[in-house]
């Protein structure tokens, strides 16, 4: 192979391999074109300044002129392989984009035919990004205003036609655009070729030459002074800032050109090609952060005057941070501050940004983090390379890497069975650990700047530890791994309760728990989930959620024991309880006031004495009665009253109301409720829902159901639980239709044993407690058909093996929550079992396994 052509590839090997990876896009990011059209702009700009600028950056320029051969044919091979390069990368971003369409509908991606016209577009910014590259940088010089100006040029003619053009249509602007962004590639080039022929590099003859001072700086102001101990660093200060100083130029440019976009705005433009031009022009300002960062080290390596900071009187570390904290404050700064500045003003204008909307500081912290975590991995870039150029290509493949990085701990991971970890908890610790370490690995860079291999090899090792640090501390939070180390649960005390007359323990959906115990006691609680039991102050919230991560629920109180000790059935909800004692008068226990909670004196309603039962139902808040005379009976109310986090302002009370009869019948033998929906029971079997004021036959009900005594029954939405009298376990077919449950006619034996006593059930979690006082579960009862989430079939869940829950052996009662269980110990204390799978998909932290205490219904009121 010619010489010639080989020294081109290695000359851009490294921004080519960059611009590839950067090409790639559309692999990683959501099927539209815009962004990821962008990202291989970029790359392909990149390699058009790397054509020549890397000439000037390692000094062969000069030898290349002077070599035996003609100009031209030098010209002629550098544009060709740049050309071929650049066809290359658009080629490999172009298929990428197709396959990763082709997956998705015309809905999902937006509008096809815009999409299709500005990645045909793409191909003349190509060119314009081809010939900008080579004009630039010749006559620059200087690599930051050369790739600052090849992408700035394209951007300026195309808001220039789509605006000037707005009353066309669409082909009309994409076809004058073309045309456009076509001459100015044609006439690039050929300048680009005029520069380069009459190219000339030699000693300057035309006297002394001063870079501009700055303002208050030592030269600009003879008054300036300062003591001793400052001037090192006021030096250093001020040489980072004229290091910078032509990106500063740019960035004058930048915000001129802002403007413009801003007033052109205005106009409310119709063209499509318009509107996204202007919106997106913002977009721009992220390149500053990178600049800057690739500025910062790799310049002054290439300029020569990195070893000989070495000598001044400040320690390496005083010059880094002075170094990083100016990249980083200027990189935010121009990279997410000042933008975001600038589309205030234009919301002040009346030409706000879509992108934007209205412009708070909530809207700017990601804009403004975003920038900050662009400049620190540019700087990070810049200490590995020697030049602005090789700092640029490092950098790319930097910022891809970390997006990568970002993409993979945002996603629940799971390894060989187990979960890492899900959601946010990794990001969290992820994103400040990789801008930690990159920070630390910037300061051994700057600090010993050895050979590649040597350099290399420490960056590599650096960032797969904090890689693993990630993984496994991400994982060990997530699992709760210091549980390993602590009892499986607490002991348990003295046996209060037992299984021979057991306690009778019912838990609504709005977790109102009630205890009915052998001996007429009735106990209540008010329960509600951990994730609202927090205060209003931020930190507690915090805490609440780091502590118990939408698992668990909290007793609101007050828990204790109503007045009287002859209760045969009672119901409960946060605002009030309904009870009915073993005489059959009806009684109601209100609260006294929010405070207070409820008043544990009950008030009785009425003066009959044949109530039997009740259920209630509290979304809306009423309740149906059965009388011993086989009557039915509604209470309270079916309208909805102003609510706030689940509970009613401004709730009268069951009192205002009066139990009104339903239906004539009196051959009804049982009430029971399903979530909000209430059912009752007549004596030839059949199952009624009560809607309403009226009764509707609940048709395909299994009479088996209504005509089984049932120890313990249990219904959710898609299934139905009971405990025969004989001890055995039984599941049914359930589902929803219209607003009736039905239950199919499937009913299977869930094992073989007949030692049940109860069964309690919840999103997808079956547990049942034996007769020796074990409690045993079902999990991963629930599958994900095309018409939505059930449960298994009956057949499937009475095959599934249960496993142990806990390890003692004294419980004598389970209530269900639909998020977990509920279970009482012999001792008189309540224990909530959450169920893991229900919070997977939400929680910060694995749902613990373990149980959560939640009172003890024979402790002292407090």
């Amino acid at each position: 192979m010619n010489a010639l052509i080989k020294k081109e590839i290695r000359l851009l090997l490294p921004s080519w391999s960059a611009a590839l990876l950067l090409a790639c896009a559309p692999l990683f990011w959501p099927p539209a074109v815009g962004t990821p059209l962008l990202l291989a702009w970029f790359g392909l700009g990149m390699v058009a300044v790397n054509s020549a600028g890397r000439e000037f950056s390692l000094g062969t320029f000069l030898p290349l002129l002077a070599q035996p051969w003609p100009r031209a044919r030098t010209w002629w091979t550098k544009v060709s392989i740049l050309a071929l390069a650049q066809l290359i990368v658009f080629s490999v971003f172009w298929a990428l984009w197709f396959i990763r369409h082709a997956g998705h509908s015309r809905a999902a991606s937006g509008d096809f035919f815009s999409q299709q016209l500005l990645l045909e577009g793409g191909l003349f910014f190509v060119l314009a990004a081809y010939s900008g590259g080579l004009w630039t940088t010749l006559l620059f010089r200087q690599m930051a205003p050369a790739i600052l100006m090849t992408l700035l040029v394209p951007v300026a003619l195309a808001v220039s036609v789509a605006s000037l053009m707005d009353a066309c249509s669409e082909n009309t602007v994409g076809a004058v655009l073309f045309a456009v962004l076509g001459v100015y590639a044609i006439a690039g080039f050929w300048w680009a070729r005029r520069l380069f022929l009459r190219a000339e590099d030699m000693a300057w003859t035309g006297g002394t030459v001063s870079l501009s001072v700055w303002p208050f700086s030592r030269d600009y102001s003879s008054s300036f002074a300062q003591s001793r101990r400052r001037r090192p660093i006021a030096a250093l200060f001020w040489k980072e800032l004229q290091l910078h100083q032509l990106t500063l130029v740019g960035v004058g440019a930048l915000v001129l050109l802002h403007f413009v976009i801003i007033l052109m705005r205005m106009a409310k433009h119709k063209s499509f090609t318009a509107t996204v031009a202007l919106e997106c022009f913002w977009y721009l300002w992220l390149i500053m952060p990178v600049i800057i960062g690739c500025m910062s080290v790799a310049e002054e390596r290439k300029l020569g005057v990195a070893e000989g900071q070495t000598c001044l009187p400040v320690s390496s570390r005083v010059q880094f941070t002075i170094k990083f904290l100016l990249a980083v404050f200027l990189g935010t700064l121009l990279g997410g501050v000042l933008p975001c500045l600038i589309e205030a003003c234009a919301i002040s204008l009346g030409s706000p940004n879509g992108t934007f909307g209205v412009i708070s500081p909530w809207q700017w912290l990601p804009v403004a983090s975003g920038a900050l975590g662009l400049v620190i991995v540019a700087f990070f870039a810049s200490t590995l390379a020697r030049s602005f150029l090789q700092a640029l290509a490092i950098a790319a493949v930097a910022i891809v890497g970390c997006v990568a990085f970002i993409v993979f701990i945002s996603n629940p991971q799971t390894v060989f069975g187990i979960t890492l970890w899900r959601h946010v908890l990794a990001d969290v610790i992820g994103v400040p650990t990789m801008m930690i370490v990159l920070v630390w690995l910037a300061y051994r860079n700057f600090k010993e700047f050895h050979e590649s291999r040597r350099l290399w090899r420490r960056n590599f090792l650096g960032l797969m530890a904090a890689l693993a640090f990630v993984v496994l501390t991400s994982a060990s939070l997530y699992n709760r791994i210091w549980e390993n180390f602590t009892p499986m649960e607490p002991p348990h005390g003295a046996a209060q309760l037992t299984l021979s007359k057991p306690p009778h323990m019912r838990c609504d959906p709005r977790c109102n728990l009630t205890v009915l115990l052998s001996d007429g006691r009735a106990w209540l609680d008010n329960l509600v989930p951990a994730e609202f039991a927090f205060d209003d102050t931020p930190w507690s919230w915090v805490l609440n959620m780091m502590l118990h991560p939408l698992g668990g629920i909290r007793s609101l109180g007050p828990h204790q024991f109503i007045g009287g000790s002859n209760w045969v059935d009672v119901a409960a909800s946060r605002l009030e309880a309904i009870g009915i004692r073993s005489d059959g008068s009806l009684w109601v226990v209100e609260p006294t006031s929010e405070a207070a909670g409820m008043s544990p004196e009950p008030a009785k309603i009425g003066d009959e004495s044949n109530w039997q039962s009740v259920v209630g139902r509290w979304l809306p808040l009423s309740a149906v009665l059965l009388k011993t005379d086989g009557s039915l009976w509604g209470w309270g109310t079916n309208s909805w009253y102003d609510w706030h986090e689940g509970w009613p302002l401004h709730w009268p009370g069951l009192r205002a109301f009066k139990p009104h009869r339903l239906g004539a019948n009196s051959d009804w033998t049982q009430i029971f409720s399903l979530g909000h929906i209430f059912y009752a029971t007549k004596a030839d079997g059949t199952v009624w829902t009560i809607a309403g004021s009226g009764l509707v036959p609940a048709t395909n009900l299994d009479s088996t159901f209504s005509q089984t005594k049932w120890r313990s029954l249990v219904l959710i939405p898609e299934c139905g639980f009971g405990v025969r009298d004989d001890g055995t376990l039984w599941v049914y077919d359930a589902m929803w239709i219209g607003n009736s449950h039905l239950i199919g006619h499937e009913m299977v034996q869930v094992g073989r044993e007949m030692d049940w006593e109860a069964t309690a059930a919840g999103f997808q979690r079956l547990v049942a407690l034996k007769s020796d006082g074990s409690l045993w579960k079902w999990d991963a009862l629930r599958t994900v058909p095309s018409n939505g989430s059930r449960w298994q079939s009956p057949s499937v869940i009475a095959n599934t093996t249960p496993t142990r829950l806990g390890i003692h052996s004294d419980w004598v009662a389970v209530a269900k929550d639909w998020e977990g269980m509920i279970s009482l110990a012999a001792d008189g204390s309540l224990w909530y079992w959450p169920d893991e799978r229900y919070f997977e998909d939400s929680s910060l932290l694995k749902i613990s396994g373990r149980p959560q205490f939640l009172a003890n219904i024979f402790a002292p009121v407090k």
